[in-house]
């Protein structure tokens, strides 16, 4: 890539063989930054019968997720489809980043807050093993992507990683946590955080995040 030529503002992890002679960045120093600042997320009150149903839960927040979205974030989010990495910067038309119906898979997103870039991976998972391969590639993918147009240092988030057995959920959070201190010993992440959430959006203008929960009267 020339001195003159700009990186992509949106890349997805398909186009990363084509853009493979851009610069990645995935080994530079920590930079400081601010935190990303967390959006406010939508609580609603349920009753709780509904709300100890999963299959209720995971419906009512699906709802109450895209309510919202289809209001403020529809027309600046690229979505992410299942088993796919895309990441954008804040410049771009889509400046927002997500995905939704993590039912039986995982998202995975990184932001750099000093270059306003993020990204963002659907995990299928297989959670009849314990070999989390495919999650530790997703993970390397969503560095490298984000890294691709613009992206050195970032806070990584994992979302909906407790959905199997109590033995699974433990053994995958304590592969995630290995995988997060690793990069954050070399300098590629600041912090990790795990959260449970089905449906997402990253914002990468400003690192907020937003979400829908439910919660019970």
């Amino acid at each position: 890539m020339s001195q003159s030529s700009k990186p992509p503002q949106t890349l997805r992890s398909r186009d990363v063989a084509s853009a493979a002679a851009a610069p990645r960045g995935l080994n530079v120093p920590q930079s400081g930054g601010a935190a990303p600042r967390e959006a406010e997320t939508g609580h609603h009150r349920i009753p709780e019968s509904f709300v100890k149903d999963p299959k209720w839960n995971r419906i009512l927040e699906e709802s109450i997720f895209f309510d919202r979205f289809n209001e403020e974030y529809a027309d600046k989010t690229c979505m992410v489809g299942v088993d796919e990495v895309t990441a954008v910067k804040s410049s771009s038309p889509l400046a927002c980043i997500g995905t939704s119906t993590l039912t039986t898979c995982m998202g995975i997103a990184a932001y750099d807050p000093d270059n306003c870039v993020g990204s963002v991976a659907h995990v299928m998972l297989a959670s009849e093993t314990q070999d989390f391969g495919h999650v530790a590639k997703m993970i390397s993918l969503v560095i490298e992507v984000a890294g691709i147009i613009g992206g050195k240092h970032f806070i990584l988030y994992s979302f909906n990683g407790r959905n199997g057995t109590r033995e699974w959920n433990d053994a995958l959070a304590g592969f995630l946590d290995a995988q997060a201190g690793s990069l954050i010993s070399s300098g590629i992440v600041s912090r990790f955080e795990q959260r449970e959430e089905h449906n997402f959006v990253l914002d990468t203008r400003d690192g907020s995040i937003f979400t829908a929960n439910v919660v019970s009267d």
